[in-house]
Formats: C-alpha cells, structure tokens, sequence
C-alpha cells in the first residue's frame, strides 16, 4: 500500500505545490514513508511525477482474440 500512498501524496503536493515547490522528502513524509522508499521505487523527483501522472491514465483494454 506504500505505492497507492506515495503516488497520492505526490499528486496532493502538485497540486498544492507545484513542481518546482515539491520535494520527495515532502511526499514521504506526506505518505508516512521513509524517503528511502521512495527512493527504492524512484529514482528521482520525475520519475515520481510521471508515475503519479500515469495513475489518470486510462488505457485501452485489448479484446481476447483467441490464439494466434
């Protein structure tokens, strides 16, 4: 559940924030995490925006078509 916390904190912070005005530390402490959690799943601050971004994403689902 770290992952759901860290990526929400992370939108919380952008939007409150900014990009500029974010940190990890803030997002871990947001999340009740250690920085170094996020750091094992980021390796940087935009690495983390764009997974938090990605989480509006919504993909296409690919119908079964069988075997090839």
């Amino acid at each position: 559940m770290a992952d759901q916390a860290i990526l929400g904190a992370a939108i919380d912070l952008l939007k409150s924030e900014g990009y500029a005005r974010m940190s990890v530390e803030a997002v871990a402490a947001a999340a009740g995490v250690g920085k170094t959690t996020v750091y094992r799943r980021y390796r940087n601050k935009g690495e983390l925006v764009i997974a938090a971004l990605e989480t509006f994403v919504q993909r296409p689902r690919v119908p079964d078509s069988g075997s090839t």
